[in-house]
Formats: structure tokens, C-alpha cells, sequence
């Protein structure tokens, strides 16, 4: 993450927010010198790639997400100076979490049964 600090970067990624990628990536210290936002689950191409590279003229590097990097998989990725931002998850209040996304799958009842479990 250090590595980002200063760097001129290009972002790109398919997902439903990238909003919050960008962000982290600005908050790593990176500058940010464009961005390409493709749809949710995006499937690569090789004129994708095209587009990235005509795109990344000012940029030191091309960051993109885990999720992104895989759907990049057989693709000629070669000469990009391709670099991939991992984002891990950590869960405050487990309980919290528990009870929110019960609550929104309807099946809260299934919470207070595990929690009488013995």
C-alpha cells in the first residue's frame, strides 16, 4: 500500500460502486489520473484492454481490484504496468451483522434459534 503513495495512477473496475474504490485508492495517497468504470461483473475483452492502454498515457501504473484482475485471465495483459489493490473485510459486531442480514433475507428466526443453541 505504501507503493501507491504519490504514484500516478489509472483505475479501473467493474463493480457496482466503484465510488469506494477510488476513494481507497486516493486515501493510499495515489493520484488518481483517470479512471474507467465498466458495468457490475464485467467480462473483459481485448478491446477493453485496448481502451485502458489508450487511456493510461499519464499514468504510472493501472490498478484494478481482485474481483477485476481475475475476470482479466487469459487476456494479453503483457506490458501493462498492471497492478491489483486487495480490500479485505473485517466485521466489527458480529451480532450486528448477524441480525442485519437475517433481518433482510426475512429469516430472523433462524438467528434466535442459533442463539439458544447450546
Amino acid at each position: 500500500m505504501e507503493d501507491l503513495k504519490g504514484r500516478k495512477v489509472l483505475a479501473f473496475a467493474g463493480l457496482a460502486n466503484p465510488g469506494y474504490f477510488l476513494e481507497i485508492l486516493e486515501s493510499l495517497g495515489a493520484t488518481l489520473v483517470g479512471h474507467i468504470v465498466f458495468p457490475d461483473h464485467h467480462r473483459y475483452t481485448e478491446g477493453d484492454l485496448g481502451a485502458i492502454r489508450k487511456t493510461m498515457s499519464h499514468a504510472e501504473w493501472v490498478v484494478t481490484t481482485e474481483k477485476d484482475m481475475v475476470r482479466l485471465e487469459g487476456l494479453g495483459v503483457e506490458g501493462l504496468p498492471l497492478r491489483v489493490l486487495q480490500i479485505k473485510m473485517h466485521i466489527s459486531d458480529e451480532d450486528a451483522f448477524k441480525r442485519a442480514l437475517f433481518a433482510g433475507l426475512g429469516i430472523e428466526d433462524t438467528l434466535a434459534l442459533n442463539q439458544n443453541t447450546v
